[in-house]
């Protein structure tokens, strides 16, 4: 076994200790002591243990034939998957244990992304370390919310993408359907954005290491790679469930406005008075959004428990932002179309829930998609600036079959 596979499963059994722990801890509150951290997840679990139960009886779920596209259709199928292999039997701690098994699984795929950005080992393991260890990261993937279902399927799509912008690999373009095709049944305006973003990224293909360089075979190469992702999606019925998006820009932002003022109404609202009903007046708040949805709860904000426990990460990651913006300076040195594709994915989310979010606990939840595309620049940043180029093939079919 090699050094970094070695690493690989100290990484991933800390991530597992992390989120097994505060997801049980965060139960623990909720049913014994009375304090409301896990109330989505409850859901989730009530209604999955209802889809299993008439599965178990062999009855159509209904909740599942009248699910709604922002519904987490997914999420509650992985659930009731596991309540009827248990025939039914409900264990909110079990349910805890094997959902940590599997998004445990995320911060090796940000050691992967900072591998192929250039990193070297000791730099790429900085950023996974962070996902793996930072409460942020550790709750929402431990306690059973689907933003750990939701970062680990990005995280392996931004991987695969970026193994497609050095040749050919059938295997990691199937993954990189399903996985936009999954994001649909968690999160269906994300899947639409990372399909965008990822599209254009495919577009900007390199070759590999100590390979020659045949721009025009790359540039083929590339087209037809986007041709049968798109083709994918299609056949995946993707564009026809993405149609639920207005195409008038007018209706859009007037379905952001009232999502906005919903939002803000809670105690930890924010800015929900702004006015966006038309392009222009969208552009001109998006810095003000863009600085609160990064930062909040700023550190005086004390409120709610939820609320304070937020503050402490929220602080790291901000103190953490002039670094990240080095190592993104760096990794264009390095890959500059794989940060291109990082970049332009967290810009696309970061522009969206700006608009969108006027919330701290909504912010401080979203917020961590665009905090994990940034972490494998923090190790690039804190490395000294010297060029190194990105693993050879050898290590990308290997990473990719793990």
């Amino acid at each position: 076994m090699t050094e970094e596979a070695r690493f690989l499963r100290r990484l991933y059994s800390w991530s597992f200790a992390t989120r097994v722990s505060i997801g049980l801890l965060g139960w623990f509150a909720t049913r014994f002591i009375n304090i409301p951290l896990l109330q989505d997840a409850v859901y989730y679990e009530t209604v999955a243990a209802g889809v299993a139960n008439d599965w178990l009886h062999g009855r159509h779920a209904v909740w599942l034939q009248e699910a709604r596209p922002h519904d987490p259709y997914l999420m509650v199928v992985m659930l009731a998957c596991c309540y009827t292999l248990t025939l039914g039997t409900r264990s909110f701690p079990l349910l805890i244990i094997v959902y940590s098994s599997v998004t445990s699984f995320m911060p090796k795929y940000v050691f992967l992304i900072g591998r192929q950005l250039g990193a070297s080992p000791s730099s790429a393991a900085k950023g996974a370390w962070l996902v793996a260890l930072l409460p942020a990261f550790a709750f929402w993937s431990g306690a059973l919310y689907k933003e750990g279902l939701v970062l680990l399927i990005l995280a392996i799509i931004v991987y695969h993408a970026m193994l497609l912008q050095t040749g050919w690999r059938g295997r990691s373009l199937g993954i990189l359907v399903a996985g936009i095709t999954g994001l649909l049944f968690l999160r269906f305006y994300l899947s639409i954005i990372v399909a965008g973003t990822v599209g254009l990224g495919l577009c900007m293909g390199h070759s590999r290491p100590g390979q020659p360089a045949r721009g025009h075979l790359v540039l083929i190469r590339q087209a037809i790679l986007v041709l049968l992702f798109v083709a994918g999606l299609t056949a995946f019925r993707f564009t026809e469930i993405a149609k639920v998006i207005p195409a008038d820009s007018g209706e859009l932002l007037g379905q952001i406005q009232l999502s906005r003022y919903d939002l803000a109404l809670t105690n930890s609202g924010y800015l929900g008075s702004t006015e966006m009903s038309t392009p222009g007046e969208a552009i001109r708040f998006l810095p003000l959004g863009l600085s609160h949805f990064l930062a909040v709860p700023f550190p005086w904000q004390f409120g709610s428990l939820r609320q304070n426990l937020a503050i402490p990460d929220t602080l790291i990651m901000v103190l953490l932002y002039p670094l990240i913006l080095v190592g993104m300076l760096r990794g264009m040195q390095r890959n500059a179309q794989g940060t291109l594709l990082l970049v332009g994915i967290s810009v696309a989310l970061c522009c969206l829930y700006a608009l969108l979010i006027s919330n701290i606990g909504a912010a401080y939840r979203l917020r961590i998609q665009v905090w994990m595309l940034w972490c494998p620049f923090v190790g690039i940043g804190l490395s000294r600036p010297r060029v190194s180029a990105p693993l050879g093939a050898k290590y990308d079919v290997r990473g990719a079959n793990s």
